[in-house]
């Protein structure tokens, strides 16, 4: 947690506040800042992969009241990580690391191992494809909508909420505890 809130807090005292040029499109340039809320996110799978392991040896205590507690702690981490782009519209900034932490959890729900990849792939295509010349964002380029988009930051509370539940309710792995009451079934 100590190297989150570190390289959050750094990506945003060298991140440039102006648009960048986009590499590889003539004429459009596009905000970076907005995309530094992604580097909490990266942390979720390798932390929901041990949560996971230490929950499972951890008898007596309901599964999901801790790792609702881990998901608290992350967010909670996350957000103060998030204080560092106090320099920018720390509504963006919020936004975007509950859609991404978001993201995160409900593919770590489902394969802890490969959760990194919309965390590097979702903010990657956005930043590239997701606006036009002139500095026009696409509407489906959540991450770089402006603060006063209420559907982003609707789409980004739906997100967060999503992936606490999937993350909450299934554990992390497709057989996380769903998918061992089923293995269980078959062998009796």
């Amino acid at each position: 947690m100590v190297a989150l809130l570190l390289a959050t807090s750094t990506a945003f005292a060298v991140v440039p506040a102006r648009a960048l040029p986009v590499p590889g499109r003539e004429g459009v340039s596009s905000l970076l800042w907005p995309l530094v809320p992604v580097l909490p996110a990266l942390t979720v799978p390798g932390s929901a992969a041990s949560a996971r392991r230490d929950l499972e040896r951890t008898g007596g205590r309901s599964q999901v009241a801790l790792r609702a507690w881990f998901v608290a702690i992350v967010t909670a981490a996350t957000g103060l990580a998030c204080l560092a782009g106090i320099r920018f519209d720390l509504l963006i900034v919020w936004r975007n690391a509950a859609f991404m932490l978001g993201l995160t959890l409900a593919c770590a729900s489902v394969s802890p191992r490969g959760a990194w990849l919309p965390a590097v792939v979702v903010p990657m295509l956005m930043w590239l494809v997701g606006t036009q010349p002139g500095g026009i964002v696409e509407p489906w380029a959540l991450l770089l909508l402006p603060g006063s988009s209420t559907t982003a930051t609707w789409a980004s509370g739906l997100a967060w909420a999503v992936g606490f539940l999937a993350y909450t309710s299934c554990g992390s792995g497709a057989f996380g505890m769903v998918g061992s009451r089923i293995r269980n079934a078959r062998r009796a």
